[in-house]
């Protein structure tokens, strides 16, 4: 029996009743798991605990040599009382896990990992300060985690961010992507931001949507892989109405 807590990262339907989950659990990194019965009328346990962000508590039957384990108990851990309703936290929430979910490959623990994208979560849902940078906080956190955190040099000489070398640089170099001046100044801000105070950074609507594409380039270039997201479309769109 492995005893847990996970965060749902992804549902599919299966059978007439079943669901199979991609979890990233606590103890075990990422691993996928089916639950039976919870789609039927009499499932003790109901779909609505098993939504994608979920936090939960679970026991399953788990075999290390094994791609799938079986769930046999799930209760939760906690249960969002905003994030569900207010449009602009469930669409950050959202991208976050896709891009989580579409980054994250390790079936490993990684106490620290879990620890840092559960809190972020119970932050989101909990906190009564605008959200509309903390996705752009989050993912430079997130970064360091996967090895790829951007240093955090910037000063008037080192202006421009070298998104190749990860690191700020006192001219472009021609055959590197660099950010802009505006640009790299707002990043170096928020590289240094709490994810406590990303409401305090004053960012426009343009500069936000800008420095989203070019993070979500950055992993795509570190992490050498091809990174479709498509949440962060509805979210440029929710994110720009609130402000």
């Amino acid at each position: 029996m492995l005893k847990t807590q996970g965060i749902i990262l992804r549902t599919v339907k299966y059978g007439e009743s079943s669901l199979i989950l991609d979890i990233y659990t606590r103890d075990k990194g990422l691993q996928s798991f089916i639950i039976g019965g919870v789609r039927s009328k009499k499932a003790k346990t109901k779909t609505g605990l098993l939504q994608l962000m979920s936090l939960v508590d679970l026991v399953s039957y788990y075999r290390d040599n094994k791609d799938m384990h079986r769930i046999k108990e799930v209760n939760p851990t906690h249960i969002y009382s905003a994030i569900p309703f207010e449009i602009a936290k469930s669409s950050v929430g959202v991208f976050l896990i896709e891009f989580i979910q579409k980054t994250l490959k390790e079936q490993e623990s990684n106490v620290q990992l879990f620890d840092f994208i559960s809190e972020c979560y119970l932050f989101l849902d909990k906190t009564e300060q605008s959200v509309r940078n903390f996705h752009l906080v989050f993912l430079l956190k997130y970064a360091a985690f996967l090895g790829i955190q951007p240093e955090s040099n910037f000063s008037k000489e080192n202006k421009y961010f070298d998104m190749n070398e990860s690191t700020f640089v006192t001219e472009i170099p021609v055959i590197h992507h660099c950010l802009n001046e505006e640009e790299s100044e707002c990043l170096n801000r928020l590289i240094s931001c709490d994810l406590s105070e990303t409401h305090q950074v004053k960012i426009s609507k343009e500069l936000r949507k800008t420095l989203l594409n070019e993070l979500i380039e950055y992993f795509q270039l570190h992490l050498d892989t091809k990174l479709v997201i498509n949440a962060h479309l509805i979210l440029e769109q929710v994110l720009d109405y609130k402000n």
